[in-house]
């Protein structure tokens, strides 16, 4: 990427409201219009044996985790991580959400997806609501990331709020690094 010939820019830090993100995708848009993708090698992905429908199987149970996870994860989130929060709050939902999220990667749809090798040819029975699965699963891991960061942030900034920290704090002024199970603070200048 020429970056260095391109002004630097980024997105809104804390104040992730409203039409916001419509400004972000005309940013990355303008930046990704100048991204040299030429030089990026395509790795050839080696072909193994196809999958058929029928080895993929949904037990009665799984499927209603996965109705009760998709009702219940975003009035979860907005209820603790929403623009006003509070410690012991997001800690609640945080454990909620680590429990879905061990039990849906215990359960036999899961297991028989996660073991699925690059390149292999999956037959897909439409009575498996695999598209759900998988976006449920990256639900799963985005909600945790925002409750786990916002949970990290003892302060209060820009349009979020915490009972606990209602001001904000000068040493907050500060990248959040995550990096599988740590979260740290990164100055601003690095």
């Amino acid at each position: 990427m020429q970056s260095e010939k391109l002004p630097a820019r980024g997105v809104h830090g804390a104040n992730r409201l409203a039409s916001n993100s419509l400004l972000e995708c005309l940013v990355f848009a303008a930046e990704f219009a100048h991204l040299d993708i030429s030089s990026i090698p395509i790795a050839d992905i080696p072909q193994t044996e196809a999958l058929g429908s029928t080895d993929l199987k949904i037990e009665p149970q799984d499927e209603s985790m996965l109705a009760e996870i998709r009702a219940q994860l975003p009035e979860v989130l907005w209820n603790s991580a929403g623009i006003a929060r509070s410690g012991e709050q997001m800690q609640r939902a945080i454990s909620q959400v680590h429990q879905w999220r061990q039990a849906f990667l215990s359960s036999p749809l899961s297991q028989q997806l996660n073991h699925i090798s690059p390149g292999q040819t999956v037959t897909v029975n439409p009575n498996i609501p695999v598209r759900a699965w998988a976006e449920t699963q990256n639900l799963l891991d985005i909600g945790y990331l925002i409750l786990k960061s916002a949970h990290f942030r003892t302060e209060s900034r820009g349009g979020h709020y915490r009972a606990d920290y209602p001001e904000s704090q000068e040493q907050w002024q500060a990248h959040t690094v995550v990096e599988q199970e740590t979260w740290q603070q990164v100055p601003l200048d690095s």
